[in-house]
């Protein structure tokens, strides 16, 4: 039976190869990596052209007429308005442009990691409110078509009231449209582009034929060209284009505040620019004269205004229903459609979509807000929005009072306070030390900045949403003002207030480019360390289970909607993919979030294999290290290799420059020479594959690769500073395990070897090949080869009393052993033995292993000034396997030592089974001793 976990994890948004979904992040709010930011700047213009050639744009200077304005005060209004619109779409969408992230992310900047929820609601009740309207508009496209076709559609009896704004053939086209909408809604954003190129080119024929016929029709423009304005005296006059102003801006208020949602997918910042420009006031001029003409011309043909295109076919076919006025309606109707489903897609579902995706991230993407926003829309009454040419204006106009106020706030955060740098790690990551959490997660400076904007504004509103509300002139003046001045008043407020109180961490951009986002260029550009071969990012987010309230289950209800096609899209892809992890060579501010527990599969919380980074800072206290070493079975040769992410104070052993990402080598030759060497990178990068990993340390030529299933491991060393060059490569012979056991991929493991003390083994033994040229001298030979990963929450010496650790191959017996005490002289074991690759123990119980030392006045645990000569140790296998294996490690040749604290050396072991008498085939290890307190 399915359990609740497992229906939560189901109903999630799947992780993909580059993003495991959790509470802050998903693959559609990631910033963008460059294969995914393919839109130029022709691919702007299509998309501008988009919100220009379309039916609510041509509304605009329809509406505007019917409202008193004669058509040139209204095209003077107009051509004010889309030069605003132009400068605040520009200005705002720049941060997708540099940063490639949307409006979503770019909220919790702002607003704070909580407080941006309340603007992401206020945008998705905005969209929502376009989605419905557009819908209704479609609809009425779609009626049209319908009715060209089928005559007895034509005559269909209304069923409803007149009072109720529509009839049946405008409900049915309603249904049909918003049907039709859900194939398109599915479509990615960022392959839209030649989608929406075609239904551009659609789109401005149609609304130019329709414009052309009007005017044929009514042999010229009509009257209202001629008409002077209704409005009495210059000062009504003047406010009142003011107020048309307002009233153009805000038919487009709503996408101007989430302009970096697009701007996001352009391939280099700039890109955006010139499509915004030319389509607003190419595009956003024209349409609306195209809709003045038609208005006035239909004025003419049929002693009304009608402003709204599917009004114009659907009134073709009520005067003369003949073939020619069928086919008309229908071409013009197919054409209409088709402008509505790019407009209604693209700027609202999308839009809605990608909102909806930043509230919800775990359990909503793009598709499946669209698909959430689709129906609540058919909620919504449309019809009754579009009901005049004074209600659509009220529509346009309201929101403008808060939505001014918003992008003031948001361009001059961006370009004024922060001067266009961000931290994009913090935007993921609510804990309080992050720069964007500010005071309990909220912004209160930029909350301040925006209700002071829009209050002044307020009597107006209410007067504008019900004229019974009277209120003196000078508020309506204010709120004709609203946008413009609602954005002046936040904007020089927020940067005074962030002059006297600045926000922490402005300027601050990340060390490293963590989420593989930029290229070599931009990240040059912004001061980001770049990564090499980026395939995917693994970003670590909030461990806790996602309390599943009434809205989360809403959520969850919906998301059942895509669950099969996601599903089977992503099926198959899991052991190939990849998750990055990039560190920084200094120490980072901030709580580093640390795994202790293994994610079995690929979609259950924080992903990161057996051998993937388990840090994803590193900060004052953590440490972190990969290891690999290979002893010859003569014992006479050996090499080992560190890969260290850590602070001096988190493992006090390693460089004391603070450089956090180093690495170290030491080799033993025949001879009985020594060689030890390090380098410092200037960042490391580790890609977790399947449960394997590889690493590499930034320009120093250090590096490692393994398999997904950690069969083979190839160190590569090719380092010019150290005159060291050669591969290390392991061919594993014995499975790789947890502490508390083999691995098993259907159970969270526990990885704790000891408390806050990290450690997993992908390599117990292997067929180890060593090759390297090092100072000039060859080291070849064959033997065991070994490779584990450690880690820590808290400063290794505050961890560690002593510790003992080892591995070794006796006959065909793999073994690896491990005995901690802590500073309290609390024991901690585990043991590992397998043969022939079958597992025969893989245990932290003391039951099964126990430990001593060898040489005489020694004692167990070692003392500081008391070095053995080796150790003893039993391992419990069970009668089955042959009883008791006990066994002598005897140190040979000390390969690097800090005296009283720290040895590693190699040694011989030696052992027999309880069950037999003769003892096992004698074989190579390596082991180390901390002593690190009494």
């Amino acid at each position: 039976m399915l359990s609740w976990r497992s229906f939560v994890a189901f109903l999630a948004v799947p992780t993909t190869k580059e993003t495991t979904s959790s509470i802050w992040i998903n693959d559609d709010i990631r910033p963008l990596p460059p294969h995914r930011r393919t839109w130029g700047k022709y691919a702007y213009v299509s998309f501008w052209a988009i919100n220009n050639l379309c039916l609510s744009n041509w509304q605009v200077g329809s509406s505007l007429v019917a409202a008193g304005l004669s058509v040139w005060q209204t095209m003077i209004a107009i051509i004010i308005g889309k030069i605003i619109i132009s400068l605040v779409a520009v200005f705002n969408g720049y941060v997708g442009a540099d940063w490639h992230i949307g409006f979503p992310v770019f909220s919790r900047n702002v607003w704070g990691i909580y407080g941006s929820y309340l603007m992401l609601l206020q945008r998705i009740l905005l969209s929502l409110v376009w989605l419905a309207v557009q819908s209704w508009t479609g609809g009425l496209c779609v009626t049209a078509i319908l009715a060209s076709i089928f005559s007895g559609f034509q005559h269909l009896d209304n069923v409803f009231p007149e009072s109720s704004h529509l009839t049946t053939k405008q409900f049915i086209g309603w249904v049909l449209y918003n049907v039709i909408s859900i194939p398109i809604m599915y479509i990615p954003p960022e392959k839209t582009k030649r989608l929406l190129a075609a239904m551009n080119t659609v789109s401005f024929f149609t609304l130019l034929g329709m414009m052309i016929w009007t005017l044929s029709a009514a042999n010229g423009a009509g009257p209202l060209l001629s008409q002077p304005t209704t409005l009495k005296g210059s000062t009504e006059l003047g406010w009142s284009i003011v107020s048309g102003i307002t009233s153009v801006i805000g038919s487009i208020a709503v996408g101007l505040t989430n302009q970096a949602d697009y701007s996001r997918f352009a391939r280099r910042p700039g890109d955006q620019v010139f499509g915004q420009w030319f389509s607003i006031m190419l595009f956003g001029t024209v349409m609306p004269l195209f809709g003045c003409l038609a208005s006035s011309a239909t004025m003419g043909i049929y002693g009304e205004a009608i402003w709204n295109p599917p009004n114009i076919a659907l009134q073709w076919l009520d005067t003369d229903y003949n073939a020619k006025s069928r086919a008309g309606a229908f071409f013009a109707g197919v054409g209409l459609v088709i402008c509505q489903l790019a407009i209604n897609t693209v700027d609202n579902a999308f839009s809605t979509g990608m909102d909806m995706s930043g509230l919800f991230p775990k359990f909503i993407n793009i598709r499946r807000g669209a698909y959430i926003g689709l129906i609540i829309s058919i909620a919504m009454c449309p019809w009754e929005l579009l009901a005049s040419a004074a209600t659509f204006i009220q529509v346009l106009s309201a929101y403008s009072v808060f939505l001014g106020p918003m992008c003031g706030i948001m361009i001059t955060d961006y370009w004024i306070v922060r001067s266009r740098r961000l931290k994009l790690s913090d935007l993921y990551d609510p804990r309080p030390q992050g720069i964007y959490y500010y005071i309990y997660g909220v912004n209160w400076r930029s909350f301040i900045a925006w209700v002071v904007g829009f209050t002044p504004l307020l009597p107006g509103f209410v007067n504008a949403v019900n004229p019974k509300v009277t209120v003196p002139v000078g508020c309506t003046r204010l709120y004709d003002l609203a946008y413009p001045l609602g954005f002046a008043i936040s904007a020089v407020l927020y940067v005074s207030i962030c002059k006297l109180w600045p926000p922490v961490g402005v300027g601050e951009v990340d060390e490293s480019d963590y989420f593989g986002t930029f290229t070599a260029e931009e990240a040059t550009r912004l001061g980001v360390a770049p990564r090499d071969e980026i395939e995917g990012v693994e970003v670590f987010g909030m461990s806790k289970e996602v309390n599943m309230n009434g809205l989360h289950l809403l959520v969850a209800a919906f998301s059942l909607i895509d669950i099969a096609f996601s599903r089977s899209l992503l099926r198959g892809g899991g052991q190939g993919a990849k998750y990055v992890k990039s560190y920084p060579s200094t120490v980072q501010n901030g709580i580093s979030h640390v795994k202790f527990v293994s994610s079995p599969g690929n979609n259950s919380g924080l992903y990161t294999g057996l051998d993937g980074p388990k840090l994803d800072i590193i900060n004052n206290t953590v440490t972190q290290w990969w290891y690999f070493d290979a002893v010859s079975t003569d014992l006479a040769s050996s090499f080992t290799v560190i890969f260290f992410t850590t602070s001096s104070v988190g493992f006090p052993f390693t460089l004391p420059n603070g450089s956090v990402t180093v690495a170290y080598i030491w080799a033993t030759f025949p001879d009985g020479t020594v060689f030890s060497e390090y380098t410092s990178a200037s960042f490391a990068t580790v890609t977790t594959v399947g449960d394997g990993s590889s690493g590499s340390w930034g320009s120093t030529g250090f590096r490692w690769d393994g398999d997904p299933m950690m069969q083979k491991y190839i160190v590569t060393i090719e380092s010019k500073s150290s005159d060291v060059n050669g591969t290390l490569q392991l061919d594993s012979i014995a499975p790789a395990h947890y502490p508390s056991g083999p691995v098993n991929d259907m159970e969270r493991q526990s990885m704790e070897v000891a408390p806050h003390i990290g450690w997993t083994n992908a390599v117990p033994d292997s067929k180890g090949t060593v090759n390297f040229n090092i100072k000039g001298v060859n080291l070849q030979f064959e033997g065991s080869a070994y490779h584990d990963q450690n880690w820590a929450d808290a400063p290794f010496e505050t961890l560690v009393g002593s510790w003992y650790w080892g591995h070794g191959r006796l006959g065909n017996y793999s073994l690896v052993w491990f005995s901690l005490i802590t500073p309290s002289h609390e024991h901690y074991v585990n043991s590992y033995v397998s043969f022939n690759g079958n597992v025969l123990c893989a245990s932290n119980s003391s039951d099964y292993f126990n430990v001593s030392t060898m040489g005489r006045d020694t004692q167990y645990p070692p003392r500081k000034d008391d070095i053995p000569k080796g150790f003893s140790m039993e391992f419990d296998l069970g009668d089955a396997e042959g009883g008791v294996l006990a066994v002598n490690v005897t140190t040979k040749t000390v390969i690097t030592e800090m005296p009283a604290l720290y040895y590693r050396w190699i040694g011989s072991i030696e052992g027999r089974l309880s069950s037999q008498s003769e003892p096992l085939p004698s074989g190579p290890a390596v082991h180390d001793l901390f002593t690190l307190s009494e």
